[in-house]
């Protein structure tokens, strides 16, 4: 019976130490893993929270497909974990096949394309913003269809860069 007992202290303690051991190596490994590749392994999700968004008046949109327009370029963008968009405008409309229509024909009137100006600062990077600058401006270019959008905006995007 004491040898039983002692068994059962042997085989708790053990646990105890591997318990241990287990929880150090998790709390430590997302360290060792930054200071070898130089990325973050956690980082919170891009953080939109804060983004001042400019919408002035447009002749092909309404505000509130425009201030969609700055919504589909937020859920664009989350992959930018550790990052924070500042800003984003609207910067013009594209023309709707090289025509051009009175107001009332035209306005959200699917095809049409905008042009917004998003600005973003990161503080810590992962293998997807590896080769983004800690802070710049991107030019969107989107596309307002609501047949094709994914998230449920109406916008598509067609192209994006910093140049």
């Amino acid at each position: 019976m004491i040898r039983e007992r002692r068994g059962s202290r042997r085989a708790i303690v053990i646990a105890l130490i591997l318990v241990i051991a287990l929880f150090s190596g998790a709390m430590l490994y997302p360290k060792v893993y930054e200071k070898m590749t130089g990325y973050t392994l956690f980082q919170p999700a891009v953080d939109t929270a804060h983004t001042d968004i400019k919408i002035p008046g447009s002749s092909l949109f309404s505000q509130r497909v425009l201030k969609q327009g700055a919504r589909h370029i937020e859920n664009d963008v989350s992959f930018m974990r550790g990052c924070a968009i500042t800003h984003i405008s609207y910067s013009g409309d594209g023309s709707y096949n090289g025509q051009s229509f009175e107001r009332e024909q035209i306005l959200n009137r699917y095809g049409s394309e905008a042009q917004f100006l998003m600005s973003y600062r990161c503080y810590s990077f992962n293998e997807q913003t590896s080769s983004m600058s800690p802070a710049d401006t991107y030019v969107y270019l989107l596309t307002y269809n609501p047949q094709k959008s994914e998230d449920g905006t109406g916008w598509v995007t067609t192209e994006h860069g910093n140049g």
